[in-house]
């Protein structure tokens, strides 16, 4: 930059004065920088650009929010843009527009920041994207995604029923001090109200894809494997067993459940072995340690989750569900039947029952599958 003032310079009082018409002006106009750093406050009533002077929506800005809301509406004021450069002919030139407002209470409990979308073309559409109150209430006006943990509320510290999130006209989620259900694998996983026990309420149908009620049942610790579409015996103790003679009732296993009850069969084991975190500062030999250390957990687990497993079977208790018997024909009872020491059954029509056949029956046939097997309505014998 050149010397503003050298020897002999014959214009010293008028360069002097409009320098001090410039400051007086403001010190921004007097001090045009082209680089370096600037020390102190920097202060104004009107609008202090950060880019290119006069081109509003390709330049960051900062507003005093003066003149003070309209106490009754309360309005918003600017106090900030953020400028999106376009792209000529694709995207228009605009910018995020940050609001503040001291909202409807006389705290900070009132007070709301809000980020708004605008461009130079079709400028503001109306709907405000986030606004964050001083009562820690946020709202999006859009959808929502998160890429990892999305947590509500601070657990065990929230009084049952309190209301934790609301979808309008669809779903309210409260807080709930029941136990959660198993901790297998699932999509949704929902505690209960220890006063009413309830864990949901809905107002309509509970839809699925599959088509019988089944519940977990235990076998016998000389009982094989269970094919679906299986029939089974249960014995005097309530365990599942593949044994003519130590039968005393009869079912079928299900194929394709749409509700499963008694799921508590790896209570015992607990939760399965999170992933670590890395800590901040951890060596790396450390964490190879760490993650070595999870992993075998988690390997542990799944083996003895599977051992538990191997224990139980999800009986059908109503519904339909298609029986491993070939050769059937709708309107015909199932019947249990001896082959050998294991459990088959057989086919029996309606005119040649008898009150014993029917008794132990575990269904009526109701049509064949592509398959040739008998699809019944299960009755439990």
């Amino acid at each position: 930059m050149a010397d503003k003032f050298f020897d002999g310079m014959e214009n010293v009082n008028e360069e002097l004065n409009a320098m001090n018409r410039a400051f007086e002006a403001g010190p921004y106009n007097a001090l045009p920088l082209t680089g370096g750093s600037l020390t102190g406050e920097v202060a104004s009533n009107a609008v202090i650009y950060v880019g290119r002077l006069g081109q509003p929506f390709t330049s960051s800005a900062f507003f005093s929010p003066y003149g003070g809301a309209d106490p009754i509406t309360r309005q918003r004021r600017l106090v900030a843009s953020l400028a999106v450069r376009g792209i000529p002919g694709i995207a228009y030139d605009g910018q995020w527009q940050v609001l503040t407002s001291s909202g409807p209470e006389i705290s900070r409990q009132g007070y709301t920041l809000s980020f708004v979308a605008t461009d130079e073309v079709t400028g503001f559409s109306g709907n405000t994207p986030l606004t964050l109150q001083g009562n820690g209430d946020a709202s999006v006006d859009g959808a929502f995604s998160a890429g990892g943990l999305l947590r509500a509320g601070v657990p065990n510290t929230e009084a049952q029923g309190l209301l934790k999130m609301a979808v309008a006209n669809s779903a309210n989620f409260y807080v709930s001090a029941g136990p959660s259900g198993s901790s297998l694998g699932c999509a949704l996983n929902i505690t209960s109200n220890t006063v009413t026990g309830r864990g949901a309420v809905s107002s309509g149908t509970f839809n699925a894809v599959g088509a019988d009620y089944a519940e977990y049942m235990v076998k016998r610790a000389d009982c094989g494997a269970f094919a679906a579409g299986a029939i089974v015996g249960i014995d005097a103790s309530g365990h599942l067993t593949d044994k003519w003679k130590l039968a005393v009732a009869f079912a079928v296993k299900s194929s394709n459940p749409c509700m499963v009850g008694g799921d508590n069969w790896a209570a015992h084991l607990g939760t399965r072995p999170e992933d670590p975190a890395r800590q901040d500062g951890e060596a790396d030999a450390e964490w190879s340690n760490t993650q070595a250390a999870a992993f075998v957990s988690q390997q542990a687990f799944d083996a003895a989750l599977e051992q538990a497993r191997q224990t139980v079977d999800r009986i059908a208790f109503a519904g339909q569900v298609p029986v491993n018997l070939q050769g059937t024909t709708p309107g015909q009872y199932i019947v249990p039947m001896q082959v050998g020491t294991e459990i088959a059954g057989q086919a029996v029509d309606e005119a040649d029952m008898t009150l014993h056949q029917y008794l132990r029956a575990i269904g009526r046939v109701i049509a064949v599958e592509s398959d040739g097997r008998a699809r019944i309505i299960v009755k439990v014998a």
